[in-house]
């Protein structure tokens, strides 16, 4: 489970950074309250601050204080240059942690749309990382419905194979009895009485991939 948090555009402006780290600092806390003593649920924290080294230090920190099963570094794949985004990964070395998946996402180009470059993808595993594909969220069109994001969950299944396909370490996903009734991504989300059948498809092309390795 991953926590909300605040992700500013691509700034250089520390004010702005600053506040998004105190705003999603608040919402781990709450987080960690409500989801944080489940055993059966792995949460993770994430870190804010741009691409000041200070300030993802600071970010960090207060989710340690936290505590938490995992940590993510948020704030990526809005305006950054390639070098910027893997200077990230050197950043995780700063507290001794070596423990480090990256998570595709998609990327915004405008056009209320996210786009996933599978050939880019592939680039992300020459860092010799785990890479997970966050399926749900890369189906978003932010800003498609007004006032919120619209999504493309009907084709959930069909960009989890594409992404599957590379044999990569994960998959992420959102899932909801009633994904117009959810609170949060309800257009990209998955139906809860799919997800058997979505998992037995995704497994076996995992298997399928991985054996030719």
């Amino acid at each position: 489970v991953m926590v909300l948090d605040e992700c500013p555009k691509l700034t250089k402006d520390k004010k702005i950074l600053s506040k998004a780290i105190n705003t999603s600092t608040s919402w781990a806390k709450r987080s960690k309250i409500e989801f944080g003593n489940d055993k059966f649920k792995a949460l993770f924290g994430i870190a804010q601050g741009g691409l000041y080294k200070d300030l993802r230090a600071e970010s960090i920190n207060k989710l340690i204080e936290i505590g938490f099963d995992g940590y993510a570094m948020g704030g990526l794949a809005v305006g950054e240059r390639k070098d910027d985004m893997l200077n990230i990964l050197k950043k995780c070395s700063y507290f001794n942690n070596d423990k480090v998946m990256i998570c595709e996402r998609g990327t915004s180009f405008g056009y209320n749309n996210l786009v996933v470059d599978m050939l880019g993808v592939n680039e992300l595993k020459k860092t010799q990382q785990p890479i997970i594909f966050d399926v749900t969220h890369s189906l978003q069109r932010p800003g498609g419905l007004g006032d919120k994001a619209d999504g493309r969950g009907s084709n959930v299944l069909e960009l989890a194979r594409s992404g599957m396909s590379l044999g990569l370490a994960g998959l992420f996903l959102e899932t909801h009895p009633n994904p117009e009734k959810a609170l949060c991504d309800g257009p990209c989300a998955l139906k809860l009485d799919d997800l058997d059948d979505f998992l037995y498809q995704i497994k076996s092309l995992d298997d399928l991939i991985k054996s030719f390795v």
